[in-house]
Formats: C-alpha cells, sequence, structure tokens
C-alpha cells in the first residue's frame, strides 16, 4: 500500500532552495528524480543500506533516513540529501523532514559536523512534527 506524503515545516523551502543551488539546467530533472525516488520510497522498491538507495542515519535515535541523488555541476560532484523517515507506530506514512545540498563526502571533520548538523535538524522536526519536542521560541 502506498503511503502518504507529509512534510514538516521548512521542508518545501529546503526543497526550493535545493533546485536554486543546482544547475538551473538541471532543475527539471531534479524535481522528477526526487518525485521518483520518493515515489519508490512509498512503494518499498528502494534498497536499504549503507551506500544504498536508503541509508538508516547512525546519529541520534536512528529514526531518520537519507536519500541521495547525485548530480554533478562544474566538475564536481554534489548531492541533493534527502532524510525523511517511516515511523513504525504512524503506519502508511513517510514524513519528509529535510533537504540540503552537498559537496561530495572529503573525509573532514567539517563534512561530518555538516552532516550531523544535517541529521540532528531533520531528527528535530521528526520529534515536533509528534509533539516531542518544542523548540523555545525567538524573539
Amino acid at each position: 500500500m502506498a503511503r502518504p506524503r507529509m512534510t514538516s515545516p521548512g521542508f518545501q523551502g529546503e526543497v526550493q532552495a535545493a533546485y536554486a543551488e543546482v544547475n538551473r539546467y538541471r532543475v527539471s530533472a531534479l524535481k522528477s528524480e526526487l518525485h521518483s525516488l520518493m515515489t519508490l520510497a512509498q512503494q518499498g522498491a528502494l534498497v536499504y543500506g549503507r551506500d544504498e538507495d536508503v541509508e538508516q542515519m547512525v546519529f541520534g535515535a536512528r529514526l531518520v533516513l537519507e536519500l541521495r541523488h547525485p548530480c554533478r555541476e562544474g566538475g564536481r560532484l554534489r548531492q541533493v540529501r534527502m532524510y525523511f523517515s517511516e515511523p513504525a507506530h504512524d503506519e502508511h506514512t513517510l514524513l519528509g523532514l529535510h533537504v540540503t545540498v552537498k559537496l561530495e563526502n572529503d573525509g573532514t571533520p567539517a563534512w561530518k559536523a555538516a552532516q550531523n548538523r544535517d541529521c540532528a535538524e531533520a531528527e528535530t522536526r521528526l520529534r515536533e512534527h509528534y509533539g516531542l519536542v518544542i523548540r523555545p521560541i525567538e524573539r
């Protein structure tokens, strides 16, 4: 059974920012690829595991999954990374959490720190969605 898609606040804006960061000629292809990946994820048709289509993040409580879509721009490989979750207690739900564009992993501590921040943001949004975390109001 297909899972309905839901998104956390900020997700759609991040998708638009990712489109803007990728070469403008690749935007329509990227939209199509991300849509296809999410549809395949809904259908349970992606390969799960390290360096496969979907990878469970090691960071935090391991509630977040990651889809990566490579795109080459100006000789540099970038990846659009889409973080999502399929909560066991909320059957038939695929929740989009966070989207970012990253350069290919260069093994530096800075790259790893950025990856951890993105995972933490996705996990916080997941917990906020279910009312488990409330961020302080910024004044």
